[in-house]
């Protein structure tokens, strides 16, 4: 005869486990959608800047400085794809329906211990997945973050010399 308790702690930490996942989800979603959004943000204070500097005079811009801004410009394109991947859907694994069927009519007289030992495994396969998920949001979110901060600094120091060392076209 077995304890009716028994692997109880274990299924509880299992659960736990899984809503932490969950939560972990949620809050990946969240820094995507931060991504996209302050890299719009971003890209409207770029071209207000950009035509700020327009109309305070043409000015002629080295190849260097033209190649950074280029680069700030790309670092900003990455961080929106990278948001865009963070942010999107990834699958994971469920229970599926046959699985819960039988749960309700082949496995319904099974005993508690039994029962306990079927769903922390079906929340094991789970876990697994969205973890695997999950990691993959935290990766595409970071790389998106280190873009947005590459973009940041390039055009802050690029508008920044294109103020101080640039001559405005037609007065040199």
């Amino acid at each position: 005869m077995s304890d009716s308790g028994q692997g109880a702690a274990y299924t509880e930490y299992i659960a736990d486990q899984l809503a932490a996942e969950h939560a972990r989800r949620v809050s990946l979603q969240g820094r995507a959608q931060w991504l996209l959004s302050s890299s719009t943000t971003l890209l409207t204070l770029m071209t207000a800047v950009v035509v700020f500097l327009q109309f305070s005079g043409p000015r002629r811009i080295p190849g260097w400085l033209q190649a950074g801004y280029f680069i700030a410009v790309t670092a900003l394109i990455v961080a929106v794809t990278a948001g865009i991947w963070a942010g999107r859907a990834y699958r994971y694994r469920v229970a599926d329906e046959s699985t819960l069927s039988a749960m309700l009519d082949t496995h319904w007289g099974d005993d508690q211990v039994d029962s306990r030992n079927i769903v922390a495994r079906l929340r094991v396969a789970e876990i697994t997945s969205l973890r695997h998920g999950n990691n993959l949001m935290a990766r595409w979110a970071l790389a998106g973050q280190l873009a947005q901060l590459v973009f940041v600094i390039l055009f802050v120091l690029c508008a920044l010399f294109t103020v101080t060392l640039t001559d405005i076209a037609g007065t040199a």
